[in-house]
């Protein structure tokens, strides 16, 4: 293994990359301490001690009501909000033109929304309407602003898929709508789930079919590693990887996708404090604004807890957590000794949040 770090370490330096042998090597070290040193190399060298956070406020939209939800926007906008990154959610029984009529009122309220989408959205509405997903892509965009969001990506595994009744839709097609929004010019965020049941060559076969597709459209601009997460409150032990296993992915997916710009740890998907240090282990992104679906109340997001872990946060911090404005993000970023700079959802930096004078 010593010689296995000691190549990956020089390849690493020169700025070269890695293989997937090498890749699904790295998956049996343990050392978190060679993992951090090898993350920050790169990490460092693209950003230096910047830390990017999202500056978005996102609001779950399930469809009922688009009056009432543009009036809750309105509610539920923070003081000084740059932009409303909006998810959209496919339900049973939908049909395309009323999800139109939606997109038209978003687009005429003046708040800065931007839409996020997802594969299995694309996917369930091209059914419904029978046009391709480019061309609702390129109908979407001339309305508002959007993101093709990670959230569904699944594994490349359909015999495990089966196992675990995750029927949403196929990585295979997951990866097809994301390279048809790269070929009419849409910049969309990749990503994986991992879980507990430890399968490091899935992974590997997850990652290098991300970077190949990655070398032809340039298209990808972050790449989110997510922990799988089991509703289900008796299964959320074995479901849940742990909290050494999310650094080293962040870690091996910072050195893998060396074409893939920015690596995020999202507080939602893990245990939130987990993401502030997955920063000194190549993560360049905190992005508070992912979180499993199925969990999210229409009004008010809530942070989950990574189950199987130690608490880090008793329950009282847990739910001022869920409550954190982007300055209170920012202070976390500075208490991990990196440098934050805010950006809105297409990774456009912002200039940093004034910070208010404690008496």
């Amino acid at each position: 293994m010593d010689k296995l770090l000691h190549r990956v370490r020089g390849l690493v330096e020169r700025g070269e990359r890695i293989s997937a042998k090498d890749c699904r090597r790295l998956f049996d070290l343990n050392n978190l301490n060679d993992f951090s040193q090898l993350g920050r190399i790169v990490r460092e060298r693209k950003y230096g001690r910047d830390a990017h956070f999202r500056a978005a406020e996102r609001v779950e939209y399930r469809g009922e009501h688009p009056e009432l939800f543009l009036s809750e926007v309105e509610t539920l906008a923070p003081e000084g909000a740059v932009e409303f990154l909006v998810k959209v959610v496919w339900r049973e029984g939908e049909v395309l033109d009323s999800w139109r009529e939606r997109f038209r009122l978003f687009a005429a309220s003046s708040l800065p929304i931007t839409l996020s989408v997802s594969a299995t959205f694309l996917t369930k509405a091209v059914k419904d309407s029978g046009i391709t997903v480019s061309s609702l892509l390129k109908e979407l965009t001339d309305h508002l602003p959007v993101i093709l969001s990670p959230e569904d990506a699944f594994l490349f595994d359909e015999e495990w898929r089966a196992k675990h009744q995750v029927s949403e839709i196929s990585g295979e097609r997951w990866l097809a709508v994301h390279s048809e929004a790269h070929e009419i010019g849409l910049k969309t965020d990749g990503g994986m789930t991992f879980h507990t049941p430890w399968n490091p060559d899935l992974y590997v076969s997850h990652l290098d079919t991300l970077r190949s597709l990655q070398d032809k459209t340039e298209g990808f601009r972050t790449f989110t590693p997510m922990a799988w997460y089991d509703s289900d409150p008796d299964a959320r032990y074995q479901a849940t990887p742990s909290a050494s296993t999310f650094l080293k992915v962040v870690t091996i997916s910072r050195l893998f996708l060396d074409n893939i710009p920015h690596i995020v740890a999202p507080p939602g998907m893990s245990d939130p404090e987990l993401s502030y240090v997955a920063l000194s282990y190549g993560a360049d992104t905190i992005d508070s604004t992912l979180r499993p679906a199925d969990l999210l109340p229409v009004e008010r997001p809530s942070t989950i807890t990574s189950g199987g872990e130690l608490q880090v946060l008793s329950e009282g911090e847990r739910r001022e957590e869920s409550k954190l404005s982007l300055g209170m993000v920012e202070e976390r970023i500075v208490e991990a000794r990196f440098r934050p700079v805010p950006v809105l959802s297409n990774g456009e930096r912002m200039e940093l949040v004034p910070r208010e004078e404690k008496e």
